[in-house]
């Protein structure tokens, strides 16, 4: 621990954690309800690939603001980033539940990206400014564990709203107004002036360079495109192939979200003393022979397992990315660091369907998954 920062308490704790589990709520929450949004918007003009943006639109909006948030955090604080971006979290968040046309609904989405923007880098930094060695290994292992785990609890949550309407799935935004008062109360700032901040030996603080990091960012757009695959295609490919409901849908991805949940939480004792570079390969792998079952797959219940399996693979990506760039990255440039990678994982996620438009009018969902397996093997 820095010894200019006091040990976590618990409190603090759960907010950095509830914080960053509305992250994963921002696109796969509407999975679900993606078919139902296509088909009441299937008179305006490329409305199939539009409806799968509504998932992804946030991660555009956060991938063009991929510096200002991390600028943010360094110049005017970790604690104001964070209680303002949840506020608006909740009003961007909410706006589908009222918005009926569906660039007015996308614009929304776009918000709410700005938010999450916020959210993720701020928690984040704060994070890396407080621990440092295995206990940040433990922390973000955790951390990420809570986002899958919000996946769990949300995203069947949306599939059952989906039964009232496609509106309904956004009220689950709300829940950041419950976040908001306890971060309020129990974060302190983190960000210490530059006259306090320790310097770092030269030879330490060049760990982090341009070559390594484009490799880093690179590395998490690629993933990510692959990962959002998952939440996104799975729900057409259930409904198409085997007329499943949003909450069959809901709870699919959720299973997904689970065994990610699991690898995460246990992510510092997996990786103890591993290379990123192997635990990259790792994710890879178990990703694509994912894909391979879910393409393959002849029943609901293959599909299930085949996201299990590719959520073994995905709950390795951002512990594994966030506590290598912090490992590397000085106190001076850490909220810049982890805005650019924040930014390259969302840059990744709303690319997802763009990527992998083609292979669906080619050969439908399956195809898709096939390619992403494909993809995948040389990582």
């Amino acid at each position: 621990m820095p010894v200019a920062q006091p040990p976590l308490r618990t409190a603090a704790v759960w907010a950095l954690l509830l914080a960053s589990s509305l992250t994963v709520m921002s696109g796969a929450i509407v999975a679900p309800a993606l078919p139902l949004i296509a088909e009441n918007f299937k008179a305006v003009p490329h409305a199939d690939l539009l409806s799968r943006l509504v998932s992804t639109m946030p991660a555009l909006a956060l991938s063009l603001t991929r510096m200002l948030a991390g600028t943010l955090a360094d110049r005017w604080g970790r604690r104001p980033l964070l209680l303002n971006s949840l506020v608006l979290y909740a009003i961007a968040g909410t706006s589908g539940l009222y918005l009926d046309h569906l660039y007015a609904i996308l614009a929304g989405r776009f918000l709410l990206g700005l938010a999450v923007a916020g959210i993720m880098t701020a928690s984040s930094t704060m994070i890396g400014d407080l621990l440092q060695g295995e206990s940040r290994q433990r922390f973000l292992g955790l951390q990420a564990a809570c986002m899958s785990a919000g996946g769990v609890l949300f995203i069947p949550l949306g599939g059952v709203l989906t039964q009232i309407s496609y509106h309904a799935p956004f009220a689950v935004y709300a829940a950041s107004l419950l976040v908001i008062p306890l971060a309020a109360s129990t974060l302190a700032e983190t960000r210490r002036p530059k006259s306090e901040q320790a310097p770092k030996p030269a030879a330490t603080a060049a760990r982090l360079s341009p070559a390594i990091l484009i490799a880093i960012l690179t590395l998490a757009i690629l993933l990510q495109v692959a990962f959002y695959l998952g939440p996104v295609q799975s729900a057409f490919l259930i409904k198409d192939k085997f007329q499943g409901s949003g909450l069959a849908s809901g709870i699919a991805v959720a299973v997904m979200t689970l065994t990610a949940a699991i690898v995460s939480l246990n992510f510092a004792r997996i990786t103890r003393g591993r290379s990123p570079w192997l635990i990259a390969t790792v994710t890879s792998i178990g990703m694509s022979a994912g894909c391979f079952i879910i393409a393959n797959a002849s029943s609901f219940g293959m599909v299930v397992l085949g996201l299990a399996v590719f959520g073994v693979g995905a709950g390795f990506i951002m512990p594994n990315l966030m506590s290598w760039l912090m490992r590397l990255a000085s106190e001076s440039v850490r909220g810049r660091a982890t805005g650019a990678l924040t930014a390259a994982i969302f840059a990744g996620q709303f690319l997802s369907p763009l990527v992998f438009q083609p292979a669906v009018r080619a050969g439908g969902g399956p195809h898709a998954f096939t390619t992403a397996g494909i993809g995948l093997a040389p990582l």
